[in-house]
């Protein structure tokens, strides 16, 4: 799992993942902590259902969040797409803020492929359709 980027990967079915990110910036004056904490489940065919707490900062981002959500990742067929791992990866959380900011939506699509080792190459979008307001 790659914390804040949707990846290729997905959570086993039946298996729970948690994860924490903190970034610390001590050198601008204005310093500050901020973090995001990610869980999935997966609930088999190639899905995982998605919970994320955003915004929890300090000083305070009077933006915190709680974002429930899905991510769906689909290996392609063929025998040079299982070679490289080939994957089509499509998701979409919706966050509600706690600070009165309203709900919003957003969605992404990824395409990957496994690289010459243990790592993976991605390239990604994502979308936030017009009537959706954000929480951001």
């Amino acid at each position: 799992m790659i914390v804040g980027i949707p990846n290729a990967d997905v959570t086993k079915k039946g298996e729970f993942a948690l994860a924490h990110e903190s970034q610390l910036n001590r050198f601008d004056a204005g310093n500050y902590w901020n973090s995001f904490t990610f869980a999935t489940y997966g609930v088999g065919k190639h899905t995982e259902l998605a919970m994320s707490m955003y915004g929890i900062s300090s000083p305070d981002s009077r933006n915190q969040s709680l974002g429930t959500g899905f991510k769906t990742s689909l290996p392609w067929s063929g025998e040079w797409a299982k070679r490289w791992e080939f994957k089509t990866s499509f998701g979409a959380m919706i966050p509600v803020s706690f600070d009165g900011k309203g709900v919003g939506y957003w969605a992404y699509g990824n395409a990957s492929v496994r690289a010459m080792g243990p790592g993976r190459s991605s390239g990604s979008g994502r979308i936030r359709p017009w009537w959706a307001s954000s929480s951001r």
